[in-house]
């Protein structure tokens, strides 16, 4: 897989942006090398809201959140999706199938110990583009971190259905 990343020079100055970017690699199937970017904000011990974003938006969609959850208490972890923002992006539209971003994004839940993080934690998973939430419903580790969080009976979800927003413990 061709893989295009941009550069990082392109995203300094951003109005209403001034995280500082965290990266991640994982692998795809045939072992290129994709690096995917998130921000980490807000108090270490506090409840967890990982902000995904659907398409065709990034981290950047929580910017003015973020810092409003902060001042609540909220850490607000916000990955960038393979292909938007400042992760990777593969060159071939062929790699952008939804297993590939679910498989993706469950390398990098399990990579940063999210998987972990999240089982012990008050946490939450929104995703307020109205997209599927990729980590959701597929992937050992993320349906075990979900499955504590989430108000539905995900045993009963079936493939192409999935809530935008789950919880555990945040109001």
């Amino acid at each position: 897989m061709k893989v295009l990343r941009t550069p990082d020079k392109y995203f300094t100055n951003i109005k209403g942006y001034p995280f500082d970017p965290i990266y991640t690699d994982i692998y795809a199937d045939d072992g290129t090398k994709i690096r995917i970017h998130h921000i980490d904000e807000g108090p270490s011990d506090g409840p967890i809201l990982l902000a995904m974003h659907g398409q065709p938006v990034w981290s950047y969609l929580y910017s003015k959140m973020i810092p409003i959850l902060n001042d609540s208490g909220i850490r607000v972890i916000a990955p960038d999706l393979v292909g938007y923002g400042k992760s990777d992006k593969p060159a071939s539209r062929n790699d952008y199938s939804y297993q590939n971003q679910v498989d993706w994004m469950n390398q990098w839940l399990v990579k940063n110990d999210l998987n972990n993080k999240l089982l012990y934690k008050e946490f939450a998973v929104t995703d307020l583009s109205h997209s599927r939430t990729i980590i959701e419903i597929e992937g050992k580790e993320a349906f075990e971190v979900i499955k504590k969080g989430s108000p539905l009976n995900l045993n009963n979800i079936q493939d192409g259905n999935c809530a935008n927003t789950i919880y555990h413990g945040i109001n």
